[in-house]
């Protein structure tokens, strides 16, 4: 629904913004699966909404490249690295920085 409303009421933002994507991505396209990368591994180590990202994610390389394998490819591999070390980050945060929290919650 926030997907929704955001693209209501800033639909030339987010296309202005999607094309500057999209054009960076054409010039650079390793250094840009590497940036969507880090940005998915941020977004899932604090717990937030990376299907976003995903579907930007290939928007912008379906605009950026012809090839439909490559796309597929370079996005779902962006992806993958990006959640699993995302997940690696957010296992990590819970088990060694707030795991005294947890325990006198539950006690």
């Amino acid at each position: 629904m926030s997907l929704l409303l955001s693209y209501l009421f800033y639909k030339e933002e987010i296309l202005y913004y999607m094309a500057i994507l999209v054009n960076w991505l054409i010039l650079n396209p390793m250094l840009g699966c590497l940036l969507i990368s880090l940005l998915t591994t941020v977004t899932v180590a604090l717990c937030g909404p990376y299907s976003v990202l995903a579907i930007a994610t290939g928007y912008a390389l379906n605009k950026a490249f012809d090839s439909t394998f490559v796309v597929i490819t370079m996005g779902t591999a962006s992806i993958f690295i990006g959640v699993w070390c995302g997940a690696m980050i957010a296992f990590l945060i819970a088990r060694y920085i707030c795991r005294d929290f947890v325990e006198k919650y539950f006690k």
